[in-house]
């Protein structure tokens, strides 16, 4: 006796095509039906595991259905032959069927495959992948099926649904032309949407307006060479709300090769609280700077004042008594000047006065005598032109960011030229600082020193994108570039 097998849809399929006619027509339908099975490829569909159903391509009665469909539905094959798959298919509707199996009939389809549900005999369903084509069947036309029980898959898709709803964090699966196919229900929370108003949507609406036309070239790109990684790397994030609302986020992308294509999985955090924080965290130490630069000035100075006056009188008083000692004395009172005015020019870098009286423009051109003072670097400002700008906090940030950048050049890279640039280009706040040092290589991701981090967080508050870049021979160019639209020139 053969060993039952579960056939591939291929090979059924196959072996169902090859059918031949010769049956006697005169023969009852029983008769006809275990003559079939008593052929060779009768017994493979008798004892394959798979349901195999052939119905006549006019009426849609059953004319042969094997063991595994009888037992699995629970009817006898007499009851079978006085039904339809209309009959096992509770979905659907003679129009909806007809509809299914019309492309069948008018050549434009091999094949189709559907998932539905097949009803047993005693009301109950099991979920099934029909793959159905229009033969032969004793030389006449016929639909034969070979269905694929999918209640294992159903399970399979449940568990996963299940983990994809128990993830704390915002989850969208995209397929390759950016239609989006599933969402969980931390992403509608994140977005404002129920997630049937996003099925089969581009995913650019969850984009803002600003990033859109862009991001479809960036996603091709994902899927020419998918790989996991973080989308957008050294660039500040944003998704939109159903309401117009805009959110940073941090998003992490998994290619996943499935039977139907390639599909992406972005997981999606929401980091308003952290970049909240982060803004609390520079409030604070601008206060901190604000105080400590406060102190230096008030106490500090003061206190070198005052010994600058004593080592003066001394000075004076051993003129006559002791001309060695007096010049001493002299030397001493010079490099007390000395720290008097380095500890004023720290002063105003950390107390920022000129920023808030005179702008952005006149507090670079400070900051570029005051470095040329303290550490002999020549330091420039480009651009004719004064840019005024309404907000100081954007001010205070973009000061920030280059007292960041020339203490780099000076400290890390040597510089001994360094160009500050501040400009509108292409309607955007351009600020640049360029210098001549050995170089800074842009650090890997999760690799940047606190500094570079700070920077990018600055630019970050503003909306602003900050760009580090390596000269091709020399030096670093630090961009910062962010949408300012209440700038004008003076």
């Amino acid at each position: 006796m053969s060993t039952p097998q579960e056939l591939t849809k291929e090979e059924l399929v196959g072996r169902l095509v090859e059918i031949e006619g010769g049956h006697a027509q005169s023969l009852s339908a029983p008769e006809r039906h275990a003559r079939e099975l008593e052929t060779s490829l009768g017994r493979i569909l008798q004892s394959s595991l798979n349901e195999i159903y052939v119905f006549d391509e006019q009426t849609l009665r059953f004319i042969m259905v094997n063991s595994g469909a009888l037992e699995n539905l629970g009817y006898t094959l007499d009851e079978m032959q006085e039904l339809t798959p209309l009959d096992i298919k509770p979905e659907y509707t003679a129009e909806r069927f007809e509809a299914l199996v019309q492309p069948l009939r008018s050549g434009q389809k091999e094949r189709v495959v559907f998932e539905t549900v097949h009803r047993r005999k005693d009301g109950s369903s099991y979920p099934v992948e029909v793959h159905l084509e229009l033969t032969s069947w004793n030389s006449a036309p016929a639909f034969m099926a070979v269905i694929l029980d999918s209640t294992e898959q159903e399970r399979v898709e449940e568990k996963f649904r299940a983990v994809v709803e128990s993830v704390a964090n915002g989850i969208v699966m995209v397929g390759a032309e950016g239609e989006i196919v599933l969402v969980n229900s931390q992403a509608e929370k994140y977005f404002g949407y129920d997630r049937q108003e996003l099925m089969g949507e581009p995913v650019e609406t969850l984009i803002p307006e600003r990033f859109r036309g862009l991001h479809p070239g960036h996603r091709r790109k994902f899927f020419e060479h998918p790989k996991a990684r973080a989308m957008g790397a050294g660039r500040d994030l944003y998704g939109v709300t159903k309401d117009g609302r805009e959110f940073p986020v941090e998003i992490g992308l998994s290619p996943l090769e499935t039977d139907e294509g390639l599909f992406v999985i972005a997981v999606i955090v929401d980091i308003t609280d952290r970049k909240r924080l982060e803004k609390e965290i520079l409030e604070i130490s601008e206060a901190e700077k604000r105080r400590i630069g406060e102190d230096i000035h008030d106490d500090l100075c003061q206190q070198l004042a005052g010994i600058g006056c004593l080592a003066k009188v001394l000075e004076k008083k051993l003129r006559d008594e002791s001309p060695e000692s007096s010049k001493s004395v002299a030397e001493i009172g010079a490099m007390i000047s000395q720290a008097q005015s380095r500890a004023r020019e720290v002063a105003r870098g950390l107390v920022t006065g000129v920023l808030e009286t005179e702008g952005l423009q006149r507090a670079l051109i400070e900051l570029a005598g005051s470095t040329q003072k303290l550490f002999g670097v020549r330091c420039i400002v480009r651009g004719e032109e004064a840019i005024a700008l309404d907000d100081r906090k954007i001010d205070l940030q973009l000061y920030r960011i280059a007292q960041e950048a020339i203490g780099n050049a000076v400290r890390h890279g040597r510089a001994a030229l360094i160009e500050i640039g501040l400009e509108i280009d292409d309607g955007k706040l351009k600020m640049e600082i360029v210098n001549d040092g050995v170089g800074f290589e842009a650090p890997r991701e999760g690799h940047s020193g606190l500094g570079v981090l700070t920077m990018h967080h600055r630019a970050s508050m503003l909306n602003g994108e900050l760009e580090i870049v390596k000269g091709e021979e020399s030096g670093t160019r630090v961009t910062c570039r962010l949408p300012l639209p209440g700038a004008a020139r003076e």
